[in-house]
């Protein structure tokens, strides 16, 4: 089989987006700031305007979420960081069960400190926005939330680490 009959095999077998999505380099730690700045900033615009925000209103909200975001970035690392260890004591034999109950536990916390945040978030947005648009908004951030992952998770590689 000559060279240019297993290049054509290879071009042919690997899907024309995969190997455009190959070809982009992942940007740079200063432009992945700028993108989701202007992601965030467009998300913020949109529903802002869907709930009919005056400036002080869309600018208590871009508070609100930036300092929110601080800590939910937090538990997400934790999160990863947790999940991580699981999966390496699952593969690990020697793994006690004291070892398990303690991973678990700290899942476990977790979860309700995810929670915590969760009610939070709300009771802070809940002086902000009236009922109407606090339903906007959890629909339209759980929206974008499941956007950013679709997107994440076809990345060759799947999800940005950090």
């Amino acid at each position: 089989m000559t060279t240019k009959t297993l290049l054509l095999i290879v071009l042919l077998a690997v899907p024309a987006s995969a190997v455009a999505q190959a070809s982009q380099p992942r940007p740079r730690p200063e432009n992945r700031q700028a993108l989701e700045a202007q992601i965030f900033n467009r998300f913020l615009d949109r529903v802002s305007n869907e709930m009919a925000l005056d400036t002080q209103g869309r600018q208590r909200l871009r508070t609100h979420l930036q300092e929110s975001g601080e800590r939910r970035r937090g538990l997400a690392q934790r999160t990863v960081a947790l999940r991580r260890e699981l999966m390496q004591a699952i593969r690990n034999n020697t793994t006690s069960d004291e070892q398990y109950t303690r991973i678990v536990n700290d899942l476990s916390r977790l979860r309700r400190e995810e929670q915590n945040q969760w009610d939070a978030d709300h009771q802070a947005l809940a002086r902000t926005l009236t009922p109407r648009q606090q339903a906007i908004f959890i629909l339209e951030w759980t929206r974008f939330q499941d956007r950013i992952r679709e997107i994440a998770s076809q990345r060759p590689g799947g999800p940005a680490r950090r």
